[in-house]
């Protein structure tokens, strides 16, 4: 990372590999190229940015908590291309088949197509959604504050829950198998589920160098993830 302290919240491989860091500490993405080397600031924001996600081409989505906006961003021109007010607090965002899913108000989850427009919402009955993974027809949410990931279907019914052995999950993605990985912030680990949240295994811990991790990105294509610390600190893994 560049020589001042950052706080990383979301993180998002781009097609050809370079990675886009979500950095709260300065408001601002910050991109690395595939050899983790530092390439520059795409751009600052006033407010504090949550999470990113890819879109198409050289765009990612942003949310940003304070402006409740959502923002798509050119990574090359480093330029605000669309941008769109939702009604409530902006926090997870991913895409799956051509949709993004946006957790609002952190019991809600708005679906919108690549132009910002609001398709459907998805009423959750909780109010501690932190992040959001999209696989099948099944959403899946981190509840930090409940120590716990949740299943639902794209109608918001809860079909599974797992809350053993974690504490303040973060981070959330599936890979091409249906397997959910999760950041551990609270107990320093990076760990999957099986499909229906039954299994557990802890693939990496704090003895590898985990360390408070918040942001987590797979590439199905690739079968690569990346995790970041919130100091930071990220690491590859092929999967």
């Amino acid at each position: 990372m560049p020589k001042y302290p950052v706080h990383i919240s979301g993180c998002q491989i781009l097609p050809n590999s370079d990675i886009v860091f979500v950095d709260q500490e300065k408001n601002s993405l910050l991109l690395f190229n595939n050899a983790g080397v530092f390439v520059k600031e795409i751009m600052t924001f006033i407010n504090t940015p949550s999470d990113i996600c890819y879109v198409r081409e050289r765009e990612v989505a942003v949310t940003l908590i304070d402006r409740q906006k959502i923002f798509i961003i050119d990574v090359e021109r480093n330029k605000v291309v669309r941008r769109t007010d939702v009604d409530g607090r902006c926090c997870g965002i991913c895409t799956y088949e051509q949709m993004m899913y946006v957790i609002v108000d952190a019991n809600s989850v708005f679906t919108l197509d690549f132009d910002l427009n609001i398709e459907k919402l998805i009423p959750i009955v909780t109010k501690s959604l932190s992040r959001i993974a999209v696989f099948g027809d099944r959403l899946y949410c981190t509840h930090s504050i409940d120590n716990s990931v949740v299943c639902y279907s794209k109608e918001g019914e809860k079909l599974w829950s797992f809350n053993d052995e974690i504490r303040f999950p973060f981070g959330i993605d599936i890979d091409t198998n249906g397997y959910v990985y999760v950041a551990c912030n609270g107990s320093n680990s990076i760990i999957t589920l099986s499909q229906d949240g039954t299994k557990i295994k802890v693939i990496m811990s704090e003895d590898s160098g985990v360390n408070k991790p918040l942001a987590l990105n797979i590439d199905r294509e690739l079968s690569v993830l990346v995790f970041s610390n919130e100091n930071g600190d990220s690491f590859f893994l092929s999967i």
